[in-house]
């Protein structure tokens, strides 16, 4: 909040104390700012989608991940996390169609395999889903239509899920 502030300072000339950018986030500014970032990331990665569509071998490419903050003591018993209060906000982006299949907000203290494991049964033959490990769609079972692999990189796990069909 304290980056953001100085930033409207600098470039916009405006002059707001963290507190006050804080009590300006209310339910419209969260819609207002979720609008925004969805434009941009569909703008700036329209041309890149438009060729992988054209040679996919894929019919989506769903992308999952999440981040989490700690909030002020005051939003405590709002949301919480592990340390007090926190708030985690899950997003899934098919980055095919460019649209924001999931964005959930949730206590910091919910794990993300819980999460991930909750989207099993919206997962479709062809779909290849992106996610770190730690967000895993569940446990694999020999009878799930689903194939993981895990990989090492960039100080992080990627894992790679893909919808296949039992019979193929």
């Amino acid at each position: 909040m304290v980056q953001l502030c100085s930033a409207l300072a600098l470039k916009q000339n405006t002059f707001l104390s963290a507190e006050g950018l804080n009590q300006r986030f209310n339910e419209k500014a969260v819609s207002f700012l979720k609008a925004v970032f969805e434009k941009l990331l569909i703008h700036q990665t329209q041309e890149a989608r438009h060729l992988c569509q054209r040679h996919s071998l894929f019919r989506r490419i769903r992308i999952l991940d999440s981040t989490s903050f700690q909030l002020p003591p005051e939003i405590r018993g709002i949301y919480e996390g592990c340390t007090g209060p926190g708030v985690k906000i899950q997003l899934e982006y098919e980055w095919l169609e460019g649209k924001f299949l999931h964005a959930d907000v949730e206590d910091a203290r919910h794990h993300d395999a819980a999460y991930g494991a909750s989207l099993l049964s919206t997962i479709q033959e062809g779909d290849l889903c992106l996610t770190r490990v730690r967000q895993r769609l569940g446990k694999q079972n020999p009878s799930d239509p689903l194939i993981q692999k895990g990989s090492e990189g960039f100080g992080h796990t990627l894992g790679v899920y893909l919808g296949a069909r039992m019979d193929a």
